[in-house]
């Protein structure tokens, strides 16, 4: 009887791990930047046709349109953020699974590079600032960076989309290495709504006013 031979098999190698899924994506983007439009945009168009129909600019029709701004701006705020405690259970997760011993300060933050520039909404990425004695990292869903103290020169307020509807503003983190002017501007999302994260944003800058005060430890 013929043998047959066989030949040792191959050890197997193991997968790389597959990167976690975007989170921050158009979807949720979407969501929180449409929801107020879809809100407030039949209250508007309901005002003018009445304002048509019935041949008249000053009467119901003209108050109804009147209406949908503060629908829009109601909206905006409380929906803004749509999922948002949803994003930050899973930011904090990742982090923990990462780091399980992190003891830093850090906050939950919208944030955007300088060069960042979109039309449906100012945050290019979610994630946590924290506060290392030597350092500020940005670690979000898919941009990891930091910026050493000894560059950062000042901590301030900018505007931003929010701004316009007096719904929020960046704290703004300005540095410089050599001739190199750099950013990191950030948002919290701390809050559920937009206008309880802008009334916070005063309390973190005076934080990165003292961090940026304290004394680094000295190696």
């Amino acid at each position: 009887m013929p043998s047959v031979k066989t030949s040792p098999t191959k050890e197997a190698r193991p997968l790389a791990a597959a990167p976690p899924q975007r989170i921050w994506n158009l979807q949720r983007q979407l969501a929180g930047n449409l929801i107020p439009i879809v809100l407030s945009l039949p209250t508007a168009i309901y005002g003018l046709m009445y304002m048509v129909s019935h041949s008249e600019v000053m009467g119901k029709g003209f108050w109804i349109f009147e209406s949908s701004p503060l629908i829009g701006w109601l909206a905006v705020n409380y929906l803004g953020l749509w999922g948002n405690s949803q994003l930050r259970h899973i930011m904090h997760e990742r982090l923990l699974g990462m780091r399980p011993k992190i003891t830093d300060k850090r906050y939950f933050v919208g944030m955007a590079t300088p060069k960042h520039s979109a039309w449906l909404d100012p945050h290019e990425d979610v994630g946590f600032l924290i506060l290392h004695p030597t350092k500020l990292e940005f670690y979000g869903d898919h941009i990891k960076t930091t910026m050493d103290k000894r560059d950062v020169t000042a901590i301030g307020f900018r505007a931003n989309a929010h701004t316009l509807v007096g719904l929020g503003r960046w704290v703004s983190i300005e540095g410089r290495i050599g001739e190199l002017h750099i950013r990191m501007k950030v948002e919290l999302r701390e809050k559920s709504t937009l206008l309880g994260n802008m009334l916070l944003s005063k309390g973190l800058k005076r934080k990165l006013q003292a961090w940026l005060k304290e004394t680094e430890p000295q190696g």
